[in-house]
């Protein structure tokens, strides 16, 4: 058995970039690829929200009363040398904008366990803008060449946006608001359309909110992409051999010589893909399901494989 994504959210498609090419043969891998796919498809929801609002904000326009009123009140007080700013605060626009920041943080953690479960590295996270993962990448598997590439994306965009995610979660220093500038004094009172579209600053350079969100997300699923097939999710590995649960059960103990095994308590090992003998074992305590090699239990059971193979 392999599971294959269908790529589609309750609302709107997820890119296909994201697990272009890809396959999950473990139970394992399954658990975890849902858990970065459900991330994703939040993220996605994000975008697309933000988008709607925007649009509906410039075909249907706002309620300008409030701004005639203030206008009106304080017009006389407004001389050749005065300017004055309208600004539009929408807060649909503001929550999604945030939780997409926040969202493309969370896709890069829920990345990295299934980096760390072909390589067992211990990373679980996607911490201190992604150096954890480059000093692994070129101390630990001497892999210069994908080090580099992930450097790049750091240096060119990723950077910029984990700090302007910690901008907003650590400081709240993050707005992406309609403004409107008056310079020329005229009484008549703008449309929407004719303000400043939503801007932040990336680095040093101010950039439109909209296209900046659109370009990280597909930046954002090609890296992906990226780290999932350098990690060999495209095709079959042999999965780990566990021999202890999360939960403290053993599964069983090599003696020294490495030729018997040693089994306290019985436990299950059910079959998934006789071809690939690829199984999954059962802890007795908690439930919790682990990915296995058969080939594996065969070598100690020849019971095992004349029933697997009938």
């Amino acid at each position: 058995m392999n599971f294959q994504f269908c790529l589609m959210s309750d609302t709107k498609p997820v890119s296909p970039i994201f697990f272009k090419d890809l396959k999950f043969f473990h139970i394992k891998e399954l658990e975890m690829s849902k858990t970065l796919y459900s991330c994703i498809m939040e993220l996605t929801y994000s975008l697309y929200q933000y988008k709607d609002i925007y649009n509906k904000l410039l075909t249907t326009d706002i309620d300008f009363e409030k701004y005639r009123t203030d206008y009106a009140n304080n017009s006389s007080k407004l001389n050749s040398n005065n300017s004055y700013i309208f600004s539009n605060m929408n807060l649909g626009l503001n929550y999604h904008y945030k939780m997409f920041l926040i969202l493309s943080k969370c896709v890069l953690d829920k990345l990295i366990p299934l980096f760390n479960y072909r390589f067992n590295s211990h990373l679980d996270g996607f911490h201190k803008k992604g150096a954890s993962l480059i000093n692994y990448l070129k101390k630990n598997m001497k892999e210069n060449e994908f080090a580099e590439k992930v450097q790049l994306s750091i240096d060119e965009w990723l950077g910029d946006l984990i700090d302007l995610r910690d901008r907003y979660v650590h400081h709240s220093e993050l707005d992406s608001d309609f403004i409107f500038y008056n310079n020329n004094k005229s009484s008549e009172l703008p449309l929407l359309k004719d303000f400043a579209q939503p801007t932040i600053q990336v680095g040093k350079f101010s950039m439109d909110t909209l296209k900046y969100m659109e370009d990280i997300y597909d930046k954002l699923a090609h890296f992906v992409n990226d780290v999932l097939i350098f990690s060999k999710y495209n095709i079959y590995n042999i999965p780990p051999i566990v021999s202890k649960c999360k939960c403290g059960f053993k599964f069983g103990k090599l003696e020294n010589d490495k030729t018997k095994l040693c089994i306290e308590k019985s436990f299950s090992i059910e079959v998934d893909n006789i071809n690939l003998k690829l199984g999954h074992l059962t802890c007795p305590i908690c439930n919790a399901k682990y990915s296995t090699d058969l080939n594996f239990w065969e070598r100690f059971y020849p019971i095992l494989k004349s029933h697997l193979n009938k």
